[in-house]
């Protein structure tokens, strides 16, 4: 079970990190929460996370939806996947 959701994770990862603009967006949200733990700003954290996820969640609906990545490519070992 852990592998599989190491794969899709892998997954997720390529398929937003291969749009473009993506992985500056992508650093800079890691920089806010990286800063906000270390203020141990919980709440700051908390929200910064959510909204990084959801972001990211309509990154790869949007790829899903274009056919430039298909969901069986998510899991590592497929033919795109890795």
């Amino acid at each position: 079970m852990e592998k599989l959701l190491r794969g899709y994770s892998y997954g997720y990862r390529v398929a937003i990190l291969g749009v473009n603009c993506i992985p500056q967006r992508s650093l800079r949200d890691h920089k806010k929460m990286l800063s906000a733990m270390k203020k141990r700003e919980s709440a700051l954290v908390e929200r910064l996370v959510k909204e990084h996820i959801l972001w990211g969640k309509e990154i790869v609906l949007g790829e899903f939806q274009k056919g430039t990545v298909r969901p069986t490519d998510m899991v590592r070992g497929s033919p795109r996947g890795g």
